[in-house]
């Protein structure tokens, strides 16, 4: 597990190897972020740094651990080369106030997302024996361990990477088709301003998916930039991004049609006042990885907050 860690890192951080996420370019990539630097997260930085949560694994047991980052890390990803980065210096320099904007940032996260699972697909772990016998169980080929003969859990372990695989694959072509459809309406002129303080939600065409943006007036001390897969089986996943600025906060959700009564009901409600937007802001970091925050608020947090990270 523990090489595999390394491995990963060793992908996810700066490195000359990965190739740029704009479509038909094949530059090697700098080191991009998915959420700005100098307006957002440097905003809610103490010194320089925030503090993110980076849980330890072992085995099928995650620990909690909160650490500290440099802003120049955070939200950091082997995105776009230097010429592709630079097409994001309108939202990096400004506020996400046009649908233009939009369009930008909805095309930079899914591309990070995308990147992240590209890692993923390329250190997928071995299965394990107690995973196959588990996968012979479940299809009712054997009723036990005691059971296993011959060349069972080979066969076996060969389903599992199989299944893994198609799995990735599948995910990686939902992803790669949002990213697609996002760089073509780049070229569209459909330029309009949203105002504060009112939901605006967008449906995309024939991709079963709305964007939902929403700009507070008061400033939430926390980025975010993650990805959260509500269903496995059906693939249910929702991309989730906070952007804080001075005086003010961005919340943007990519949420696909078809969910269930329960998520849209959440969604809803979580917009009628401060108080259910910062609550909505706080189950999106109590539930999920891939958030930056202000030191002094995890500090200063109750031990009964912070018990909602375990």
């Amino acid at each position: 597990m523990r090489d595999i860690e390394t491995l990963v890192n060793k992908y996810m951080a700066k490195n000359n190897f990965t190739e740029c996420s704009h479509p038909n370019c094949f530059e090697e990539t700098i080191y991009s972020h998915s959420i700005s630097k100098s307006i957002s997260l440097k905003t809610i930085a103490e010194k320089d740094h925030l503090v993110f949560f980076k849980p330890r694994r072992f085995k099928s047991i995650k620990k909690p651990k909160f650490e500290t980052i440099d802003v120049n890390q955070c939200s950091a990803f082997n995105g776009f080369c230097k010429e592709h980065d630079d097409m994001f210096q309108d939202i990096d320099l400004n506020k996400i106030t046009t649908s233009e904007h939009l369009k930008l940032q909805v095309f930079r996260t899914l591309c990070c997302e995308l990147n992240k699972e590209k890692v993923g697909v390329e250190f997928l772990q071995e299965p394990t024996d107690e995973e196959a016998i588990k996968l012979l169980v479940s299809r009712g080929v054997i009723e036990d361990a005691s059971e296993v003969i011959g060349n069972f859990i080979e066969l076996s372990k060969k389903k599992i990477k199989f299944l893994q695989r198609e799995s990735f694959e599948d995910r990686l072509y939902k992803i790669e088709r949002l990213v697609v459809y996002f760089y073509r309406i780049l070229k569209f002129g459909d330029l309009f301003r949203f105002d504060t303080n009112e939901k605006t939600v967008f449906a995309t065409d024939n991709l079963n998916t709305q964007v939902l943006y929403y700009m507070t007036d008061f400033l939430i001390s926390v980025a975010v930039s993650t990805k959260v897969t509500y269903d496995i089986d059906q693939g249910m996943d929702y991309y989730l991004i906070v952007i804080p600025y001075e005086d003010s906060t961005l919340i943007m959700c990519i949420v696909p049609d078809g969910s269930p009564i329960i998520v849209q009901e959440k969604i809803n409600e979580s917009f009628k006042s401060k108080l259910s937007i910062i609550k909505f802001v706080e189950s999106i970091i109590s539930s999920c990885d891939g958030w930056y925050i202000k030191p002094s608020v995890i500090y200063n947090m109750t031990e009964d907050k912070k018990y909602f990270f375990k």
